[in-house]
């Protein structure tokens, strides 16, 4: 798994990536790299998100990781994260958050991750990236076709 890491990374890296992608930059690497049929979607919503994900989609959001108030984070927590939207309940949205050790399964509030959800700004983060202008960041999901 480290070889095909070390893989990416080095073909990011060719490209002039940074170590923080935006959503436009993973949906270039998802279709680009793997080979996949990814696309940006504006419409992040509850419903449109229940939607795609009934229809086999993967969904990944970006977010600004510190409005997530996961609990399982090393505080203050992630200025800036991406994590996967697997499935829902009622109430919540089931998701994989590779940031913790407790990340499968782990459930967020429909309004906590929605809320969340901003994009990464290159601009924005010249020298460091606040929490003020991460909460400005666009919002915007990735959705892999299946």
């Amino acid at each position: 798994m480290e070889a095909e890491i070390q893989k990416l990374v080095n073909w990011e890296a060719e490209r002039g990536y940074r170590v923080d992608l935006t959503a436009a930059e993973v949906v270039t690497v998802l279709n680009n790299y793997f080979g996949l049929t990814a696309r940006l979607d504006q419409e992040v919503t509850t419903d449109k998100i229940k939607y795609l994900l009934a229809q086999g989609s993967l969904v990944l959001v970006p977010a600004a990781g510190r409005e997530l108030k996961n609990p399982n984070f090393k505080q203050p927590g992630p200025i800036y994260h991406m994590l996967v939207i697997k499935g829902y309940n009622h109430k919540e949205f089931i998701t994989n958050d590779p940031g913790t050790r407790k990340g499968n399964g782990w459930v967020y509030t429909y309004n906590r991750l929605l809320a969340a959800v901003h994009d990464w700004d290159h601009q924005a983060s010249a020298g460091d990236m606040t929490d003020e202008e991460m909460s400005r960041g666009q919002k915007v999901m990735i959705v892999v076709e299946k």
